[in-house]
């Protein structure tokens, strides 16, 4: 196990966790500190904003062009992105607590609330992807 908790393979692999940031990391994941507040919006749309390029919607707005709608429904898009890299570290450490401290019963549950919010919060994230999608196509479509 590391110093953050999380567990290491002895064949030096990677774990589920560092495959899953380091996925994320293409989209800004970054480990952020306990009172540490992420709020740079534009810079995270440019990472973000491919996710909604279609063939009919080749081009999306910088963030500062995006409608006040737009940009508040992105707003909460980002936020609940940033939520569920929260979520997935705490995930992480309570996996990481199971192993190091032996698996009993308040371990297992930590670890399965652990996971169910994360759950809950990629579920939240997608519902804020479509919601922000919708906006974006209507301002897409002509008339």
């Amino acid at each position: 196990m590391s110093a953050d908790g999380s567990i290491r393979r002895p064949d030096g692999k990677a774990t589920v966790f560092d495959e899953a940031k380091s996925v994320l990391a293409r989209f800004g994941y970054r480990t952020l500190g306990a009172d540490e507040v992420r709020d740079d919006w534009a810079a995270m749309w440019e990472l973000l904003k491919a996710d909604f390029r279609t063939r009919a919607r080749p081009f999306i707005a910088d963030f500062a062009s995006l409608r006040e709608a737009e940009r508040e429904a992105a707003i909460r898009y980002m936020a609940a992105r940033l939520e569920a890299d929260r979520l997935l570290e705490r995930c992480e450490a309570a996996h990481g607590r199971l192993a190091g401290q032996g698996i009993d019963a308040a371990a297992v549950e930590a670890f399965a609330n652990a996971r169910e919010s994360y759950e809950n919060m990629v579920q939240r994230f997608g519902e804020t992807r479509a919601e922000l999608e919708t906006l974006l196509s209507a301002s897409a479509s002509p008339g």
